[in-house]
């Protein structure tokens, strides 16, 4: 057992003790839980019973509390939140990250919100109100007004002081600082190394880089991810198009946030699951039921398709019973292949490695690919054929029917998700089972007619 799961494990022993001292002396547990992790703690918290856990909330010091919280899921936090004393919430929130207090009231009932915005600070209620003006996967949606700036006047000795300064009051980050003028424009990034290695009497305008990558407020979470992974940053700023004002910044921990979520939800549709947020035992077993079964009601209402091609067929695959032994193998090539195209064009046009309109660049592309492989795996079919001393005729087909229907599933499955992506859907719904069954209905079509030319039957 490592440390930190002997300090939960620890943690989970206090829990009665806990939940004993929440009714007898609620005013003792701050003695008691001051070295336990914030994030040991939130565990605890969804231990407890929803009433005593916005109890324990309530009675930790506004500090503590804030730290807990932002440790907790996004539902019982805001559950928790949303129904403690306006006031109460107010100074919890105060404590906050201002982009971690943002999405919090994001996630209440207007009527709650306003309530506890009606008990902050001035400068808090007007911060929290500004963030929630953006969409919440937007830049502003994740930026946050915690940073610091420095004038260009400064020297670096000046500009090391602020920082501590900064430090002591909790910022988002420290590591990045960034130049303003009078009116509030960004003019210069300057990062903690630049500062340390430069003499103290030297001007921060002279240390600072101006070559800035920055994000407009509305540009999508995931083009500012890819932006903060091109450029290796530990923050991007967030500037006002019109003016260059620097509104916040978007740190690199907000985007591994957001890669997550967005990797889960790319994963879930590709395995044909609507996607959902909750944790695997805390979501509702009926709301995951219509979630997975409608993406499956929808392939096998697909996959019934197979049956009514090999019911057309009958008569040949009669004339042919040799043909049946082939068929799993002919139509797994196709839908392996077209699952393989789909998923790698999918992530590509989420890398923006490529664009929609690099349609007939793909088609191209996949055709030689298709091909290739196909010959390849066509090759083992016929051998295969040759091995269990099928005539030469059965060879020919068995090779054919591979080469064309891995040709035909690798296009259907790189082509699709490109498809979808210009008519402005995700082509992550493209799923790789949606894409076999589509492939099998069309491997089953190629296999048998070429039977028919080359056998006649």
């Amino acid at each position: 057992m490592d440390s930190q799961e002997g300090h939960y494990a620890v943690s989970r022993l206090l829990l009665p003790e806990i939940d004993e001292m929440l009714s007898a002396a609620p005013e003792e547990l701050e003695e008691i839980l001051e070295e336990i992790h914030a994030a040991d703690l939130a565990e605890l918290t969804h231990e407890l019973p929803e009433e005593r856990a916005r109890l324990l909330l309530s009675v930790l010091p506004a500090a503590l509390s804030a730290d807990v919280a932002e440790y907790l899921e996004d539902e019982r936090r805001s559950e928790l939140l949303g129904d403690l004393p306006p006031a109460t919430a107010a100074d919890i929130l105060e404590e906050m990250a201002a982009d971690e207090r943002a999405d919090l009231l994001s996630d209440l009932e207007p009527h709650e919100a306003e309530a506890i915005l009606g008990h902050m600070e001035d400068e808090e209620r007007e911060e929290a109100r500004q963030l929630l003006e953006y969409p919440e996967t937007s830049a502003g949606g994740l930026m946050t007004t915690e940073y610091v700036t420095l004038a260009p006047t400064m020297t670096v000795g000046q500009a090391l002081e602020r920082i501590r300064t900064a430090a002591r009051e909790e910022r988002e980050t420290i590591y990045a600082a960034f130049v303003t003028d009078g009116v509030g424009r960004l003019m210069g990034v300057l990062s903690l190394r630049d500062l340390l290695t430069e003499e103290p009497p030297a001007l921060v305008v002279e240390t600072m880089t101006t070559k800035i990558i920055s994000v407009g407020p509305l540009a999508d979470q995931e083009d500012v991810a890819r932006v903060i992974s091109k450029y290796d940053l530990l923050a991007v700023p967030v500037l006002e198009p019109e003016t260059g004002r620097l509104l916040g910044i978007v740190t690199v921990d907000d985007v591994v946030d957001v890669l997550v979520a967005e990797s889960t939800e790319d994963a879930q549709k590709m395995s044909a699951i609507q996607s959902f947020e909750e944790p695997y035992f805390k979501g509702n077993f009926w709301t995951m039921v219509r979630k997975r079964g409608s993406w499956l009601a929808v392939i096998f209402v697909g996959g019934s398709l197979t049956g009514t091609a090999l019911r057309y067929y009958e008569s040949q695959l009669q004339q042919a019973v040799v043909l049946m032994f082939f068929l799993p193998l002919i139509v797994s090539s196709g839908g392996n292949s077209g699952s393989q195209s789909s998923t790698l064009v999918t992530r590509a046009l989420a890398l923006r490695e490529i664009e929609p309109r690099d349609f007939l660049k793909v088609f191209a592309r996949e055709l030689r690919m298709g091909l290739a492989l196909g010959l390849f795996l066509g090759a083992v079919g016929f051998a295969r054929a040759w091995m269990w001393g099928e005539p030469m005729s059965i060879r020919f087909v068995v090779a054919g029917g591979i080469l064309g229907v891995v040709t035909a599933g690798t296009l259907v499955g790189a082509l699709l998700p490109l498809g979808l992506a210009n008519l402005g859907v995700d082509p992550a719904v493209t799923s790789a089972p949606f894409i076999a069954t589509l492939v099998d209905v069309l491997g089953i079509v190629v296999y048998l007619q070429l039977a028919r030319l080359f056998l006649g039957i």
